[in-house]
């Protein structure tokens, strides 16, 4: 079970990660239906983020320290610099996607529903 539960807050990490990096990208971006479209992205990683909460809190009956969790659990953040253009920031955003698409196919089938 803590298994699970550690696997779940990694991936509420990655969502918080994910809507930090599409803000940044949509703040950066200087046409208008870009910046929409990745503040909508940021939007729905948020979404994400408040899903996978709520299956944690089926789980257990702890709050969690969101920000202390991030900084403690995978080394799988985006680093990004002033630098950094828009189009770094995008090549980085998909090989961030892709890794989840990997972390998720890696769960299917990992756990039973305990419940």
């Amino acid at each position: 079970m803590q298994n699970l539960i550690n696997e779940l807050l990694e991936a509420v990490k990655s969502e918080i990660e994910a809507q930090k990096l599409y803000k940044k990208m949509a703040d950066m971006a200087k046409n208008f239906l870009l910046k929409e479209k990745l503040n909508y992205i940021a939007n729905e990683e948020n979404n994400h983020q408040l899903l996978l909460e709520n299956v944690l809190k089926e789980y257990t009956d702890e709050d969690y320290d969101y920000d202390k969790v991030k900084s403690e659990l995978i080394d799988r953040t985006f680093s990004f610099t002033e630098s950094d253009d828009l189009s770094q920031l995008f090549l980085k955003a998909m090989d961030f996607e892709r890794e989840s698409v990997e972390f998720y196919r890696r769960q299917i089938g990992k756990y039973n529903d305990p419940k």
